[in-house]
């Protein structure tokens, strides 16, 4: 009876050894700073506005007509817009302003340098007077030194109290040197005054040119919209639309009642989650209309289309929750939306910064 508990309790202790060795190796892996925020998610969360990219790349299906489609698509009931909405325009050159660069300047060690979020004290040992913008330590006092080492005498201990005194009249006072955090924060508010300064207006650098040349290349497909913008998400309780259009181009006519091929608005908003909302609506001349026959061989003349009073249009409306970083796709039988949203990137001098408070 024994051998056969013995027998059993073998699996178990190596189960519970498997277990341990795994998560032993996880830990050596992925040390705990893999699963905490990193430099930028930090930086990112001490902003006053929760700021994001957003790009969006629209196109059409070629082949799917109202008349071939299994479900009416055509609808001509009157659009619906909403009360506040921005619309944008092309980036005119605005570039980023070069990062402050007395923030550098006063960060002269990583040792002199205190946590600029949250701050934390150190021991007296590590402290001197004027910390944490002074490089050294005071120098002793002339007297405790001799006191410490008497081989010391106190005409050299005098030389150097002197030489202490003209170097600390020469050397900046205390008030005079900005505070490392302090020269952060300010830094960081001219960063999002830059962003505030470049924002809402198409920006010319697309990430996703790759996927657009994918989808190009398909014979029934075509893309007509292919945007990015920044902005300040708002919360949901308080949406702001972004209009959207498709240009007047060959692969994306006006028609003749002086529409947009493809037009709406979208808005992104964020709670615990993002989220993107709107409506894109999508005209064609003819757009639900009864195909008239032509007589073969028939002499007709040239004739300007009717113009009907009634707009006709295909629309794909939508509310989705989004992650950041990931490419999403909200789908109609005739076109499609690809959505990415991603943070802003904060610049290298200032993580460098960020970092070097930190240790």
């Amino acid at each position: 009876m024994s051998s056969i508990t013995d027998s059993k309790s073998i699996p178990y202790s190596l189960s519970v050894t498997c277990i341990f060795l795994f998560f032993a190796f996880v830990s050596f892996v992925y040390p705990a700073t893999a699963f905490a925020k990193d430099s930028q998610d930090e930086i990112i969360d001490l902003l006053e506005k929760r700021w994001y990219e957003v790009e969006i790349l629209v196109f059409e299906r070629l082949p799917v007509l109202d008349l071939n489609s299994s479900e009416s698509l055509v609808s001509q009931r009157p659009r619906v817009w909403p009360h506040v909405m921005r619309e944008l325009q092309t980036e005119n050159q605005v570039l980023f302003r070069p990062i402050n660069q007395s923030i550098n300047s006063s960060v002269t060690s990583r040792q002199n340098v205190d946590k600029f979020y949250p701050q934390q004290d150190l021991s007296m040992q590590q402290r001197c007077f004027g910390w944490p913008m002074l490089a050294t330590q005071d120098p002793v006092h002339p007297l405790l030194s001799a006191a410490k080492h008497p081989e010391i005498s106190h005409e050299e201990a005098n030389l150097s109290a002197e030489t202490t005194t003209q170097e600390a009249d020469s050397a900046p006072q205390p008030s005079d040197i900005p505070d490392a955090r302090q020269v952060f924060m300010d830094t960081l508010g001219e960063f999002e005054s830059t962003l505030a300064a470049t924002s809402y207006v198409w920006m010319p650098t697309l990430t996703l040119n790759s996927t657009a040349k994918v989808i190009n290349r398909r014979n029934h497909l075509r893309p007509i919209i292919h945007r990015r913008w920044r902005q300040a998400v708002p919360p949901r309780s308080s949406p702001e639309s972004i209009y959207i259009h498709a240009d007047d181009s060959p692969r994306s006519p006006m028609t003749i009642q002086g529409m947009h091929k493809i037009e709406g608005h979208l808005a992104v908003t964020v709670g615990r989650y993002l989220h993107v909302s709107g409506t894109l609506w999508y005209h064609a001349d003819g757009l639900g209309e009864r195909p008239q026959a032509i007589v073969e061989n028939a002499h007709l003349l040239p004739r300007a289309p009717a113009i009907s009073k009634q707009i006709s249009y295909m629309y794909l409306s939508d509310s989705r929750r989004m992650r950041s970083r990931e490419l999403h796709h909200i789908d109609h039988p005739k076109f499609g939306i690809l959505v990415q949203i991603d943070p802003i990137e904060i610049p290298a001098d200032l993580i460098e910064t960020w970092e070097l408070g930190s240790l």
